[in-house]
């Protein structure tokens, strides 16, 4: 640790200091001249009507860049900053069984010296030291880190895992759902029979069995036609019918909506990307509520220097999937579940509206969404399906950490 104990580092300080709050912190990023006073003002009153920490509002409109708030936010709570492209953590403190934990509540072993060790974290309060404490051991000290370091370098570590289970976690959770197995045993035994019996059919009257057998593919297309006309006909009836009224969505206290994620696939598609930046800023929902990730291929280097130059907001991050087979939109989608930190999830094509207010309140129905404190409780994230992996993660990937950092932290407001 260039000559410093993890003790030296970061003396005794180990809890909150009871002084920390909101206002006291922007009054702190005023001083240092990190944001404006009117732009303060406007944050508390969004953090008041919205919900949310100060943090998130102030990111999520790009009023300040991540990085000069968590080191701010250092400051505040009395803990040393790291950055985590300079000073990455150690990659044997790094448990890959941890992968879920770490990116939900923000967290990273940091470095280990003798029985000291220290946890970078990004969104610190007691409860959740208090249980890295009880996992690490109770000398556990604390640095603050930004949240864009803890998923980059999240990503930079487990890569492999996150691969592997954005193809597989579905195929070992729930094999009868999976399509990792084509055909069970049963179905290769029937099919086997059909053949034999198909064969001696053909052998013995090959004219009438031929004649059979169209008549069969015809019955078949037939009832996939009806079928289909079945389903459009009575999707179109529930499809037209709204069962939020636009003054039941007027009337939903901001406080009680869900965090929202959307996720953006995007593979060879930097010529969409400004289309696609004001797209999304024209989402009609709070922005601290809005978890928007950039779904990117990692040998995809125009898409991701679109991307860099689009100046987005701070709510919006990357995810850089691995190229490794196969390299479809599931997989990829499938990657970047795990980094969602909302209790709704969206794929989102920018060439179609997408009203989130209207949809929350959809899947929320029987919930009173008018009163604080009424929305859901953070629920299991379901996983897609796809088929094999392998392949490696192409030279470069020690600059991604960077490439996230540069592009959240562009203020388009200034």
């Amino acid at each position: 640790m260039d000559g410093r104990s993890v003790e030296n580092l970061l003396g005794r300080s180990r809890s909150l200091p009871e002084a920390a709050s909101p206002g006291k912190l922007g009054e702190r990023l005023v001083e240092a001249g990190l944001i404006r006073p009117e732009r303060l003002e406007a944050a508390l009153e969004r953090q008041r009507s919205e919900g949310g920490r100060l943090g998130q509002v102030l990111i999520a409109e790009g009023w300040i860049r991540p990085l000069d708030f968590y080191q701010a936010l250092a400051s505040h709570l009395g803990l040393p900053f790291v950055n985590l492209v300079e000073a990455p953590p150690e990659e044997a403190l790094f448990e890959e069984a941890r992968i879920e934990d770490y990116a939900g509540r923000l967290y990273l072993p940091w470095r280990r010296d003798g029985a000291s060790m220290a946890v970078a974290v990004a969104e610190p309060d007691e409860p959740l030291l208090e249980d890295l404490r009880a996992a690490f051991g109770a000398e556990t000290q604390f640095v603050i880190t930004s949240r864009l370091d803890i998923l980059w370098s999240i990503q930079k570590l487990g890569w492999r895992r996150l691969a592997q289970d954005a193809v597989f976690e579905r195929a070992r959770k729930s094999p009868e759902f999976s399509a990792a197995e084509v055909l069970s045993r049963g179905q290769k035994a029937g099919l086997a029979l059909l053949a034999a019996l198909l064969a001696a059919g053909l052998a013995w009257k090959p004219w009438a069995v031929l004649l059979a057998l169209h008549w069969a593919l015809a019955g078949f297309l037939l009832a996939g036609f009806l079928l289909r006309f079945l389903l459009v006909w009575g999707g179109s009836a529930r499809l037209f019918r709204a069962r939020v009224s636009p003054q039941e969505l007027a009337a939903a206290d901001p406080r009680s909506l869900p965090v929202y994620s959307v996720l953006v696939p995007l593979y060879r598609d930097a010529a969409v990307v400004p289309v696609l930046a004001r797209a999304l800023r024209s989402i009609d929902y709070p922005r601290s509520k809005l978890d928007i990730k950039l779904i990117l291929e990692a040998d995809d280097p125009e898409t991701i220097e679109a991307c860099k130059k689009a100046g987005l907001e701070g709510n919006v991050e990357l995810i850089l999937v691995p190229p490794a087979p196969p390299r479809t939109k599931p997989k990829a989608l499938n990657y970047a579940l795990r980094f969602c930190r909302g209790q709704l999830v969206t794929i989102y094509d920018a060439g179609e509206e997408h009203d989130l207010g209207y949809i929350a309140m959809e899947l929320l129905e029987g919930k009173d969404l008018t009163h604080p404190g009424a929305g859901p409780a953070q629920e299991g994230r379901a996983g897609l399906l796809e088929g094999p992996v392998g392949g490696r993660l192409p030279a470069g990937a020690a600059e991604l950490l960077q490439l996230g950092r540069e592009l959240a932290g562009t203020d388009v407001h200034a």
